[in-house]
């Protein structure tokens, strides 16, 4: 496996590449724009909701997608073209959808790899910023935190969408 090695942090480029192309992708229906900002070799978390869905094939892990309350609200209401106020059943629904939109398209990306997948799972999805998700050695981490400029707050971290993959040989 190739390694890019940026100020001191490798990581695969491939893997960098598709998973910032289907963060991309997989957003346009709710028209907004990430824009990638860091990456890392671990897994990122911290907001106060965590989509959970399963890679399955010759390649398996997980996708995992962390964000704050507001930015969660903000997405949610893009995609449903309807002001969410709280966290309720709709913008839960809705956030499951926004991983099966990233992953989805992830997915397609990486079809022409060595790191391909068949399968996503149905998405879990965790709410609070407590919890630790444990792998075995083998997997391939990577972390990307995209900034979305146009989530209505100061508050940097209400911007930040963390979008993380694992995936290990089957």
């Amino acid at each position: 496996m190739t390694q890019v090695k940026s100020r001191g942090i490798a990581v695969n480029p491939v893997l960098l590449d598709r998973l910032i192309q289907g963060t991309v992708e997989g957003l346009m229906m709710t028209g907004c724009t990430p824009v990638p900002v860091g990456a890392s070799r671990f897994q990122v978390g911290g907001g106060d909701l965590t989509i959970l869905i399963g890679l399955i094939g010759d390649h398996t892990g997980s996708m995992t997608i962390n964000c704050t309350e507001k930015m969660a609200l903000y997405l949610s209401s893009s995609l449903l073209a309807e002001e969410q106020e709280e966290i309720n059943e709709d913008v839960l629904d809705a956030m499951g959808e926004v991983g099966n939109m990233i992953s989805g398209s992830f997915k397609d990306g990486m079809l022409d790899t060595q790191m391909a997948f068949a399968n996503i799972s149905c998405p879990s999805v965790i709410i609070g910023p407590s919890y630790d998700l444990y792998y075995y050695r083998g997997f391939t981490t990577l972390s990307v935190e995209f900034e979305l400029e146009s989530v209505p707050s100061v508050n940097l971290k209400d911007r930040i969408l963390r979008v993380s993959v694992s995936l290990m040989k089957h």
